[in-house]
């Protein structure tokens, strides 16, 4: 991200600064660092020259603040200090935006315009602390204009065996896309995709850009339902219907899938997904429950004793795997289509789980929690469309949404409570851009936001990607 910044710096002003880990011999510097792990932040804090008591202790929150005389040699620093990881990576990507570069400079060719002067005004400055913990986009429905630009542009060759284009390095371009538009939280691409499998790099990229990632509502246990069609084989059932052979690719799964007839291969197949988060020790939010195959109804029926079953099965398994309370892994459930009768029915989701409500797929809420509900500690989520493929009525590629709109049914479902998690559907990403960096804005603080508002913002918007004519 510091490495961006210098390379921000230079599209708006033409000249490259230094990127240096000691400030040694030099007089003004721009400090960059990350409370308890820099230790140049650390000593302006023990000496009392940056007060970060707003920012300490808090959840992906930074501080920016001109420093005179903050270390020996040292004439004045600008120092942009973060609270915890990613509260440093926003930290400096504001200053991007504020210099004039716009998160879309790459993906959308939005050149900066040219500025012979940059001045950092005077004071203490914070975005704040994000409202909702969460947030972030999915890729999907990315057929055929994501799914065929992304091999020409990234592929073939940087993921040995899967060589389609949806590797690290496309992947590292939506990392930065999200921390620019600071989102933290991703579901990733899975029409024939498979994340960890399409290139062993991803989960590790994810990592290095501190971006946290999660898996459909379709796809539980951190494994894509397209890792589970490459490796299935038929089935052999006995005379109950249930399947004998036992699955025996660790990396995929036997026969079809279903709970009912096939639940110890999907144990398996779900062990395996929790394993693999363990042992390559990404950042991630487990999906639990289960829809059937492709993102359609379950084939074993509607059940609420049966889906109570699998969802108690994957918490234990995440216990069994992890060697530690189930509460101490971050889980959601989202009550999707015909899943959201089961909750209209009475059924509820374990304390610590977040509980992920949905829009109608065209923008509008379906359900909110109650006021009248007991309190609950995992918090309650929002899944919301910009895009969608289904029953009904497809969209994709137009960027449909209303603005007003949508800022309504985000404030309405900020205002009942659902805080945890916010993910939409952005389709190929490209074509929802304006929407989606809404979404985005929206979500880190609904507060600052109303109606009368989106005029300003969409000029505001016009004005980052296109120039101020």
């Amino acid at each position: 991200a510091a490495g961006d910044l210098r390379d921000d710096l230079e599209r708006v002003t033409g000249v490259a600064p230094a990127l240096s880990p000691d400030p040694a011999g030099l007089r003004e510097v721009v400090l960059i660092g990350t409370l308890g792990k820099s230790p140049l932040i650390d000593r302006l804090v023990a000496a009392g020259k940056l007060d970060v008591s707003g920012i300490a202790g808090k959840w992906e929150t930074s501080l920016e603040q001109v420093v005179e005389h903050p270390l020996p040699g040292v004439d004045r620093a600008f120092v942009i200090a973060g609270s915890d990881q990613r509260g440093t990576i926003y930290g400096i990507y504001d200053v991007s935006r504020g210099i004039g570069v716009s998160p879309w400079y790459w993906w959308a060719d939005a050149a900066p315009s040219h500025q012979d002067l940059l001045h950092v005004r005077p004071g203490r400055h914070t975005q704040g602390t994000p409202a909702v913990k969460y947030r972030g986009f999915f890729i999907n429905d990315e057929n055929p204009s994501l799914g065929t630009w992304a091999p020409a542009h990234f592929g073939p060759g940087l993921a040995p065996g899967h060589p389609d284009g949806f590797n690290h390095a496309f992947y590292a371009k939506v990392f930065e896309l999200m921390l620019r538009l600071k989102a933290n939280y991703l579901w990733p691409a899975v029409w024939g995709r498979a994340f960890a499998e399409d290139d062993p790099e991803n989960h590790a990229t994810a990592t290095a850009y501190g971006v946290v990632m999660g898996t459909s509502h379709e796809a539980p246990m951190m494994r894509g339902i397209e890792e589970w069609n490459r490796h299935a084989v038929p089935a052999v059932r006995d005379g109950q219907g249930n399947v004998v052979t036992p699955g025996s690719d660790p990396y995929g799964g036997t026969g079809e899938w279903s709970f009912r007839h096939n639940a110890e291969a999907l144990k398996a197949y779900w062990t395996d997904g929790i394993r693999r988060k363990v042992r390559e020790g990404f950042e991630g939010v487990v999906t639990l429950g289960m829809r059937g195959n492709g993102d359609t109804a379950l084939p074993d029926g509607d059940g609420i004793d049966l889906m109570q079953s699998i969802v108690a099965t994957q918490r234990q398994i995440i216990a069994d795997v992890t060697g530690r309370p189930q509460s101490e892994t971050p889980q959601v459930w989202t009550f999707y289509k015909e899943v959201q009768r089961y909750w209209e029915q009475g059924l509820r989701a374990p304390d610590d789980v977040t509980v992920v409500f949905t829009d109608d797929n065209w923008g509008n809420l379906r359900l909110v929690p109650s006021p009248s509900l007991p309190a609950h500690s995992g918090g309650y989520g929002l899944y919301y469309h910009f895009d969608y493929v289904g029953a009904g009525r497809n969209y994709k590629w137009v960027d449909t949404a209303n603005l007003a709109n949508v800022l309504d049914q985000l404030g309405q479902a900020y205002t009942y409570g659902i805080r945890q998690l916010w993910i939409v559907n952005s389709g190929d990403v490209k074509g929802n851009e304006l929407s989606t960096q809404f979404f985005l804005d929206y979500a880190w603080d609904p507060e600052r936001w109303t109606a009368e508002d989106v005029p300003a913002w969409l000029e505001q918007y016009a004005r980052q990607n296109f120039g101020p004519a």
